[in-house]
């Protein structure tokens, strides 16, 4: 498998992990930290860039989550990649 449709699916699924943060009621409650609203945002913005331009490998540098669970999920997945891009169950 290319590595652009690992990220891409690694990207996608964080993304649908994330479109919680966008609903109204989450941007109301960020009156209490303003500053939440717009980290997700910019996190979502970098996400949906991290393929641009293509990369040719794995080794991509990812945006830094909001919450850290999402950056721990994300390394989760890729490493169950082996280099030949076969998966590598926990289990």
């Amino acid at each position: 498998m290319e590595p652009i449709v690992i990220i891409r699916s690694v990207r996608d699924e964080l993304l649908q992990m994330t479109d919680w943060t966008q609903l109204p009621d989450v941007t109301r409650r960020a009156v209490k930290n303003p500053h939440l609203a717009t980290e997700w945002a910019l996190y979502r913005e970098a996400l949906r860039n991290i393929t641009d331009p293509e990369p040719q490998t794995l080794d991509v540098e990812w945006p830094k989550a909001p919450d850290p669970k999402y950056d721990e999920y994300r390394e989760g997945f890729l490493q169950r990649w082996n280099p030949s891009h076969r998966w590598r169950s926990n289990f």
